[in-house]
């Protein structure tokens, strides 16, 4: 595992895309996807109470309120990567600021390796962060009264910062119950006694080669096939790269 400031995933692939067959692609709730904005101040409002409410306690508290405010960020990634692990998932990397601003709307992410999560499994990643840091902090204020301010700032602030999060799990509550998602795109089954077939195809850094894998997915098992046999998509899809690199 990698962690890496201010770089997206055109620094690792200048272009990764995939085709696949017995499958079709689900996209998420555009409408949905588009309220990420408004959930931005929507979940900050409790956090901003809160700071209103003790706004006593926070004056003679500050270094360590800015302590656990600047740890936030990393500990919430930090729980996605936690859920790959007790799910037997590797990560890839972690990123921090990948749009090369401080205060971009995505402040990380965590990228694991290649594979195929059911509906649930993509749901429980997403939501890992607030539950650790928001649901469980909020459960335990109400019975550890001397940690209670503490549990709580942490809890809201986590919340407030989790907007996209939150908007991507009500988004996966709604796909199909088949749905599988690959970390890049969310597919389908169209025939679950079939296996799903899915072309991997992404050009090097460098821009230099085409890398082509293929995986079959059938009965809850992800294989690698070696020697993958070309389809028209995969095909169509090397020459678009070829153009747009200028490969040979």
């Amino acid at each position: 595992m990698e962690i890496d400031f201010f770089k997206n995933e055109s620094h690792f692939h200048p272009r990764l895309s995939y085709t696949w067959e017995n499958a079709e692609q689900v996209h998420l709730n555009s409408k949905l996807q588009n309220l990420k904005n408004s959930f931005i101040f929507l979940l900050a409002i409790p956090f901003i109470i809160f700071l209103f409410v003790n706004l006593d306690e926070l004056s003679s508290k500050w270094l360590l309120l800015i302590a656990i405010s600047l740890l936030c960020l990393p500990i919430h990634e930090l729980c996605h990567a936690l859920f790959c692990w007790i799910s037997g998932r590797k990560v890839e990397r972690i990123c921090f600021f990948p749009y090369k601003r401080i205060f971009s709307k995505v402040g990380g992410y965590v990228k694991p390796t290649f594979g195929v999560w059911n509906k649930y499994q993509a749901i429980l990643f997403v939501a890992f962060p607030v539950i650790l840091l928001s649901l469980v902090p909020a459960i335990l204020a109400i019975f550890v009264a001397p940690l209670r301010f503490w549990l709580l700032y942490l809890s809201l602030l986590n919340l407030s910062a989790s907007y996209s999060d939150i908007v991507d799990v009500i988004c996966f509550f709604k796909l199909p119950p088949n749905a599988l998602y690959l970390i890049d795109v969310i597919l389908k089954v169209k025939d679950k006694d079939k296996p799903v077939i899915i072309h991997q195809l992404s050009v090097t850094p460098k821009l230099d080669k085409i890398h082509h894998k293929c995986f079959e997915y059938f009965n809850g098992r992800l294989t690698e096939k070696e020697n993958p046999a070309e389809t028209v998509e995969t095909r169509n899809l090397k020459q678009e790269f070829m153009n747009q690199f200028d490969l040979k």
